[in-house]
């Protein structure tokens, strides 16, 4: 049997569309439908849209490289234009951050790591290469904000 369909579900209500919501963001679905091996969107009440643009959420799910993690988008993927853009974001939504890191890719290779200090204001703490080959651990659930298309 192929199992249940968004169809199936809907005759159960609200309650039933709501769990296929979730069924999909467990497997990772994200830009496009497309599933993501490293990163899984989180989906909150609200789309969080910035400079009239809507910008996905996501955390890290599976140890990753900035290409691995990044690469999830495809290759049209946007980026941020440059940190300073990033940190206008990053104020105007802290409650969205991780305390533990959050990864910006930037238009000409590089990954701008947002990271919050002591009284909670958002910082770039540093800007590398997309090509750095560190493995972010993801047991400390990084975030991923990435313009969508």
């Amino acid at each position: 049997e192929a199992g249940w369909t968004a169809d199936d579900l809907t005759r159960f209500g609200q309650a039933g569309k709501t769990r296929l919501t979730e069924i999909r963001i467990s497997l990772g679905e994200g830009l496009g439908g497309e599933p993501k091996k490293y990163l899984c969107r989180l989906h909150g009440a609200d789309k969080v849209i910035f400079d009239g643009r809507e910008i996905g959420v996501f955390k890290l799910v599976e140890n990753a490289t900035f290409e691995q993690m990044f690469g999830d988008f495809g290759p049209n993927r946007r980026r941020w234009r440059d940190k300073e853009k990033v940190l206008d974001f990053s104020r105007q939504n802290k409650d969205k951050l991780s305390p533990n890191g959050n990864f910006f890719e930037l238009e000409g290779g590089f990954v701008a790591c947002v990271f919050l200090d002591d009284h909670g204001q958002p910082y770039v703490d540093y800007v590398h290469p997309l090509s750095l080959d560190n493995t972010w651990d993801a047991k400390f659930q990084h975030r991923v904000f990435s313009p969508q298309q």
